[in-house]
């Protein structure tokens, strides 16, 4: 709401800002979450980042979904730092990441071109248990693509993991 002050859109922040109080707390943060989601789908991650501050400064407790939306904004903005310190103040709230978090993440790495990162973030989320998707795969692939590290290579296990989660070609032939 704020962004769009900011950013020129006054009336609609205020008429948004109005109709979310005749709402309850669930739907404020749905409206929240969507345009943080929005923004970030344009890429303008710092407007995405104000309706977060906006949300907390009018005492509305973010969600995963605020976090995943946040983290992947500033993923396609190519702001790996401040999707880390988004993952910490997460942490720090007491959420507990997902799937999508991870892959936010490692989609952050991607495109900040640090490899060894979206391995590193690719161990600690096996290490919590969690269950990578083809998503993931796909990013961390990608990851490796772009970077520039040699030693960027999958262990077996993970290329197991991937053939396994994908399925095996029909008769060899992709």
């Amino acid at each position: 709401i704020a962004a769009q002050e900011s950013n020129g859109y006054k009336a609609g922040g205020i008429d948004l800002r109005c109709g979310m109080m005749r709402v309850g707390t669930n739907q404020i943060v749905r409206t929240y979450n969507k345009q943080i989601r929005e923004y970030g789908k344009k890429g303008q991650w710092w407007v995405a980042l104000q309706f977060f501050h906006d949300m907390r400064q009018q005492g509305v407790v973010p969600v995963i979904i605020t976090y995943n939306g946040l983290i992947s904004a500033c993923a396609k903005g190519k702001q790996l730092e401040r999707a880390l310190e988004i993952f910490g103040t997460m942490q720090r709230q007491g959420i507990v990441p997902n799937v999508i978090t991870y892959n936010a993440l490692i989609s952050a790495c991607e495109k900040g071109k640090q490899p060894e990162r979206a391995l590193e973030i690719f161990g600690t989320m096996q290490q919590q248990g969690i269950e990578p998707d083809i998503i993931t795969y796909r990013a961390l692939i990608s990851a490796c693509e772009k970077g520039t590290a040699f030693n960027c290579i999958p262990s077996c296990k993970s290329l197991s993991i991937l053939i396994t989660f994908c399925g095996t070609p029909n008769n060899g032939q992709y």
